[in-house]
C-alpha cells in the first residue's frame, strides 16, 4: 500500500481534532492514464497509478470503518460536531458524550479532488493501521 503520513499542525485544516492525516496520492489521474504532455502532441500513457491510490484508500477506509466504527466525510464531521457543541448557544462541557455515532472521535476521512486522506486521532490508531498496512517502497 502507498501512502504518506503527515502530523498536523496549524497550517493543516482539522489539526484541533486529528493529529496524523494518511494521504494517498497528492493527484489523483484517471485511472488507467497519465497525460505525459498536453501540447499539440499530447501523450496518454496507460498506467494503474491513478486506481491503486484510489484502492490502496478505500482498503484503508475500511480498514478503519471495521476497527473503530463508521465516521462521517470530515466536513461532514466538523458540521455536526460544532451543532451539538454550540447547539443552545453555548459550548457543552463534554460534548463528545451526546455526540452521533457518524461523528467518530478516532477517525474521518476526505476524498476531496486532488487528495484522498484519512485523518487519524492519535499515534496509537496510526500505529495499528501502520502495522496491518506497512508502506510499500
Amino acid at each position: 500500500m502507498k501512502y504518506r503520513i503527515v502530523k498536523l499542525d496549524g497550517r493543516w485544516n482539522y489539526h484541533s481534532f486529528f493529529a496524523f492525516a494518511v494521504i494517498f496520492s497528492p493527484n489523483m489521474p484517471n485511472p488507467g492514464e497519465r497525460i505525459t504532455d498536453k501540447g499539440p502532441r499530447r501523450r496518454v500513457v496507460k498506467t494503474n497509478y491513478g486506481f491503486n491510490s484510489v484502492l490502496d484508500f478505500t482498503t484503508a477506509q475500511q480498514y478503519f470503518l471495521n476497527t473503530y466504527g463508521w465516521s462521517a466525510e470530515v466536513r461532514q464531521w466538523i458540521d455536526i460536531y460544532n451543532y451539538y457543541k454550540f447547539k443552545n448557544g453555548g459550548p457543552y462541557l463534554s460534548p463528545e458524550s451526546e455526540m452521533p455515532k457518524c461523528v467518530n472521535m478516532y477517525w474521518s476521512w476526505t476524498n476531496g479532488f486532488n487528495d484522498l486522506r484519512i485523518y487519524v486521532k492519535s499515534e496509537k490508531e496510526l500505529t495499528l493501521f501502520r502495522l496491518k498496512y506497512p508502506v510499500d517502497q
